[in-house]
């Protein structure tokens, strides 16, 4: 079992998608904790939330923080 963390997603999913399945490779044993920062900046924020919520509804251990930049308060 692993342990991983990643912040500043800024809604650049093929990024974070390609950190996640080729260099992490992470298993459904292993923990993957999201720092926050999503949305913004990236092309593609629907797709940052589209694939954690895949990869949650497919069993893998994904942790969620909210970052600065999806506090609407």
């Amino acid at each position: 079992m692993a342990r991983w963390a990643i912040s500043d997603i800024h809604g650049c999913c093929q990024t974070f998608r390609y950190m996640v399945e080729t260099e992490l490779q992470i298993t459904k044993e292993d923990e993957l904790f999201l720092l926050g920062d999503y949305i913004d900046r990236g092309k593609d924020s629907k797709g940052v939330f589209d694939y954690i919520m895949q990869l949650q509804n497919d069993n893998f251990k994904v942790q969620c923080l909210m970052g600065n930049h999806e506090d609407t308060g």
